[in-house]
């Protein structure tokens, strides 16, 4: 996974947090690349009642084998 973060400081405060255990998944799952996008990046945001937002990109092997792999990440602890 190539990692693409400006600071960990420009991240929400709910990503920073779990940022090591988000790398970690994402380097177990083979993503390529991963972008946090809805409420959790404004002002918005209600740990409460609010849902994160991601956009996963995986590297490809083959049509069932990624699908695993999403199906896996999706519901990984």
């Amino acid at each position: 996974m190539a990692e693409t973060i400006a600071t960990p400081t420009d991240l929400p405060p709910m990503i920073r947090e779990h940022l090591d255990a988000i790398v970690r998944l994402a380097r177990a799952y083979e993503v390529e690349r991963l972008e946090v996008f809805g409420s959790v990046m404004t002002d918005r945001f209600d740990p409460e009642r609010s849902d994160v937002d991601f956009l996963v990109s995986m590297r490809e092997r083959g049509a069932l084998d990624d699908f695993r792999r999403y199906v896996a990440l999706g519901a990984a602890p």
